[in-house]
């Protein structure tokens, strides 16, 4: 069964920036992913958005940066830009890659924290 389990995505994209969301909505193993270059002051709002919509058990999230942008003045600053703890979510790995001077990706796995 090629299509097991089912999936669906959606991208949207300007001149500049770009949104990838990938949603596997199956019980056994639902999982979001949600990708963006775009140039925010801080990501928590739109991920805690896609984390409430579509509440899945895992989701890795990846997030473009360069030093100039919005974002990346906020991390030189010290200042969150929501790549760290959600509630309900338990963050099991964070890692952050520069491919450039000043263009960053950070990559966070999150995990939906089991109730007692």
């Amino acid at each position: 069964q090629v299509w097991t389990p089912c999936g669906y995505s959606a991208n949207a994209f300007t001149a500049d920036e770009y949104w990838t969301t990938h949603i596997t909505p199956e019980e056994h193993c639902s999982y979001a992913s949600f990708e963006t270059n775009a140039s925010y002051e801080t990501y928590e709002p739109i991920v805690s958005e896609v984390l409430d919509i579509f509440k899945p058990k895992r989701c890795t999230l990846l997030m473009l940066l360069d030093a100039d942008s919005k974002c990346g003045k906020r991390r030189s600053s010290g200042e969150s830009i929501g790549a760290c703890g959600y509630a309900g979510y338990t963050m099991k790995t964070r890692t952050m890659n520069e491919f450039g001077p000043g263009y960053y990706v950070i990559k966070t796995d999150l995990c939906k924290t089991e109730s007692k």
